[in-house]
């Protein structure tokens, strides 16, 4: 725990400067439940990626991907948010782990999320310069209990250099050396191939994956399109690739298809007087600098109603 008690004293103290500073979202500034849960609404189509997933399984359950957690907090009760909303008023001095994630998240907090052999998690009894390989392990110690590490801080986690590219390195110095040529059953046993060789090959997988992947996408008006690494579209700007947004965000074109349910469920940008709804929230693809509100009730009462839009 005091591993993490570290890391929980670096996020509040990030979200105390920028509160300090006068750098807090609205939403954060003045927070309520209600509007905890629309900054993250707000923010989630922009600053959401698959290291921030295991958050928000804390806080909602597991979803199979970026699209069912955003429909899980946009339906979500305020009141998953409220323990956070206490915490920050100082009405209690402790919260949930789980709150200490989201509000790492929510102001954009890094490096995140927490992980124990992160550097600023080193207690009092570690070294940096420690290697935790040399640790002594009992015997019989329970490693097949499928926690995640976090119960046991100082579990060493393999990462795939420790299985796959230090291990075929290993193996072809020995095999130079002429001491073995133990490379297991198959074609490997009487033929080798140069190491030079299979660099060459990766090197040309990961160039052409590099060609071919979807890596950027452009507004076309409507919605956004992808665009290959070579081509060009006339007057488009580019962006980053990102399939939430090229999945979900929308212009609506026919505003008589919005009625009076959608207020809040669908977001709106107002421009040199003219109105246009979208699907979902973020920044307008139109005009960067904007970012995407929520419809109110007088925005569909004045933009909506009065023309021709439905009840």
């Amino acid at each position: 725990m005091k591993r993490f008690e570290d890391y929980k004293n670096a996020v509040i103290l990030a979200y105390q400067q920028k509160k300090a500073d006068g750098s807090l979202p609205a939403n954060l500034e003045r927070h309520t439940p209600a509007s905890l849960r629309n900054e993250c609404l707000d923010e989630f189509p922009s600053r959401y990626s698959d290291k921030d997933s295991e958050t928000f399984k804390l806080l909602f359950g597991k979803a199979e991907n970026r699209e069912e957690y955003y429909k899980k907090i946009k339906s979500s009760d305020p009141d998953i948010f409220k323990p956070l909303n206490n915490f920050l008023r100082g009405n209690v001095t402790n919260t949930n782990e789980r709150n200490i994630h989201l509000l790492a998240w929510l102001i954009d907090f890094e490096p995140r999320p927490f992980k124990p052999v992160d550097p600023y998690a080193l207690g009092e009894d570690d070294s940096p310069g420690q290697n935790r390989d040399d640790d002594p392990t009992p015997e019989n110690a329970d490693t097949g209990s499928g926690n995640s590490g976090e119960d046991n801080p100082d579990h060493h986690h393999p990462t795939p250099t420790d299985g796959t590219i230090k291990t075929f390195i290993d193996k072809v110095k020995t095999d130079e050396k002429g001491k073995s040529n133990n490379w297991g059953t198959g074609i490997f046993i009487r033929k080798r191939v140069p190491l030079t060789v299979l660099l060459l090959i990766a090197v040309s997988l990961l160039i052409i994956y590099m060609i071919f992947r979807p890596r950027y996408m452009y507004w076309n008006g409507t919605e956004y399109k992808t665009i290959g690494y070579f081509q060009y579209v006339p007057g488009a700007t580019i962006v980053p690739f990102d399939s939430f947004r090229l999945n979900n965000l929308k212009k609506i074109k026919d505003q008589k298809i919005i009625m009076r349910s959608n207020i809040k469920n669908i977001y709106y940008s107002k421009t040199k007087g003219k109105v246009e709804f979208y699907t979902i929230a973020g920044e307008n693809p139109e005009d960067t600098a904007k970012r995407l509100l929520p419809m109110t009730e007088y925005i569909y009462e004045k933009y909506v109603l009065k023309k021709g839009g439905q009840n």
